[in-house]
């Protein structure tokens, strides 16, 4: 909630020094909720989710894979591998709920769409940043 409001004024200000003509957005005054708001707390609750959930499945599946006792209590480096590739794997997996809130903070058609049009824009954005269509289908 604390963050919202700042994080989409800083987005809209950025989107607006390169957008032109009709491309620019109105900026909104600080907020605490609006589009985009379940998007970025979505990616915030996957990014915490990387250290406090993943990082020990994953240090004890590098324990095991380096040969040592599964059951022993996992060493300082195992751990920082784990919590490393935790917060990777997190990164990577709350990327599309970091764009689809870049869009619809910087989309006029998102700013002025209801909750259901904004989930429809924001599925087709995702499409179209994540699937490429050929003439075949």
């Amino acid at each position: 909630l604390v963050m919202y409001g700042a994080t989409t004024r800083n987005a809209q200000l950025i989107h607006n020094q390169a957008a032109v003509g009709r491309d620019r957005v109105p900026v909104r005054p600080i907020m605490p909720v609006g589009p985009g708001f379940t998007a970025i707390l979505l990616r915030n609750c996957l990014a915490m989710a990387g250290i406090r959930v993943f990082s020990d499945p994953i240090a004890r599946t590098l324990q095991w894979i380096s040969g040592a006792d599964a059951s022993s209590k996992c060493s300082p480096g195992i751990n920082m591998g784990g919590d490393f590739l935790a917060s990777v794997l997190c990164g990577a997996l709350s990327m599309p709920f970091n764009q689809t809130f870049n869009f619809q903070v910087t989309n006029a058609a998102c700013l002025a769409a209801t909750p259901a049009e904004r989930f429809a824009l924001a599925l087709r954005f995702l499409k179209t940043q994540y699937f490429m269509s050929t003439a075949s289908g």
